[in-house]
């Protein structure tokens, strides 16, 4: 078994929240949450529970919210750290030094001496995170996505150094691709490309009835992932088709996002843009269920394309839709590919033919098999990899 001598609460640091939180208004992250539901999920059905500790802060001004923990509807303890708001540099260096005081408390508190402990990848609570491992001697298993100075270039060199240290710092890995192995050395790893949860049906939105075909983006607005690229097919589909958009990101793009619908919907004569902000939970999968194909469009040439994975992809097909991508390598090169309609390059005229062509592929039994099966084998290698690092 995991650890005989103590049949407990495995804990997991990640950026988690919940609706009771809403009053503070504590940073929601889209991409975290469900990955953390889905861990949860698996170590449950073998008799454990999960501690979160959430290092979430608050976009409420200069409020100052101490930390709390309660007990979640689906199980989860959650502790969430204090955090101040703030509206200026100065604010923001007080509010991570909050935050930081406030994870290495709880961490202590609520571990034991070499605990295994979930931790998702993100370089900002890296010295916390280090001193309480020291501290404790505990073992981590990192969520690692994506290296995130891939992702955003302009990090400061000292983020960098420090997103390296926790990655170097680990001792095992749930990976999203094969490829982010090169960054892990010799130490164990099991590979979670999404969630492999087929999703139970939920009553379409009225818009599912229009006749329209929608085509749905879902994930961060920003010109890299793909949102923009979405809403240009419209000047290149017609009327039958709808394209929808949601998530959340930077307050800039989001409005030079919004300026570019007006002006396609204004101006164009074929397919209309919405844009419906965010969703999650239960309304997400609703929302993207009422829709039949998902878009994953992404830079093919981008450095972290080459060895992460969009979690986006499963969740449209968990949730039975057809896919449609760009031929980023990971992608092409994952379990999944044979369900998924790649155009040949990011040119417009080129995913708008593998959207036309994309029902050819899709085959919703097939695809709800498959998932089911790399559901079972992920359950089987995280119990595996969990019994071989010792207590």
């Amino acid at each position: 078994m995991i650890c005989e001598k103590r049949k407990e609460k495995i804990c997991c640091v990640a950026y988690y929240t919940d609706a009771s939180l809403k009053s503070e208004s504590r940073r929601e992250n889209m991409s975290v949450m469900p990955i953390v539901d889905y861990l949860h999920e698996k170590i449950q059905a073998q008799g454990f529970g999960m501690r979160v500790i959430a290092p979430t802060e608050t976009v409420d001004g200069h409020k100052y919210y101490k930390s709390r923990n309660e007990c979640l509807k689906n199980g989860i303890e959650l502790y969430s750290c204090a955090t101040k708001g703030h509206k200026s540099r100065v604010g923001k260096a007080i509010n991570r030094i909050v935050i930081s005081i406030s994870l290495t408390w709880n961490m202590i508190k609520n571990t034991h001496t070499g605990d295994k402990v979930f931790v998702y990848h993100d370089p900002s609570n890296v010295a916390a995170l280090l001193l309480v491992k020291r501290i404790r001697k505990l073992k981590y298993i990192l969520y690692f996505g994506e290296v995130y100075q891939h992702v955003y270039p302009d990090t400061c060199k000292r983020v960098k150094k420090y997103e390296w240290k926790l990655i170097r710092n680990s001792d095992a890995y749930i990976l999203s691709t094969e490829e982010l192995k090169r960054y892990t050395g010799d130490k164990p790893y099991i590979v979670l490309n999404g969630i492999y949860k087929p999703e139970r049906s939920y009553p379409k939105l009225e818009f599912a009835r229009d006749g329209r075909i929608n085509l749905l983006y879902g994930g961060k607005i920003s010109k890299t992932m793909g949102a923009f690229k979405a809403a240009e097919l419209a000047k290149y589909l017609d009327r039958h088709y709808c394209i929808r958009i949601i998530g959340t990101g930077d307050k800039r793009e989001e409005d030079e996002l919004k300026e570019i619908i007006k002006d396609v919907n204004e101006n164009g004569h074929g397919a209309e843009v919405i844009f419906d902000g965010k969703k999650i939970g239960d309304e997400y999968k609703r929302y993207v269920q009422s829709c039949q194909i998902g878009l994953s469009i992404r830079e093919i040439e981008g450095k972290f394309n080459k060895s992460s994975f969009p979690s986006k992809i499963c969740s449209y097909l968990c949730n039975g839709l057809a896919v449609v991508s760009t031929p980023i390598p990971t992608v092409v090169s994952s379990q999944l590919s044979e369900d998924i309609s790649f155009s040949e390059d990011m040119s417009v005229e080129s995913i708008v033919k593998a959207v036309e062509d994309s029902f050819l592929k899709f085959d919703g039994e097939r695809i709800r098999k498959k998932i089911q099966a790399l559901d079972t084998t992920f359950s089987d290698e995280l119990m595996k990899l969990l019994e071989k690092m010792p207590c």
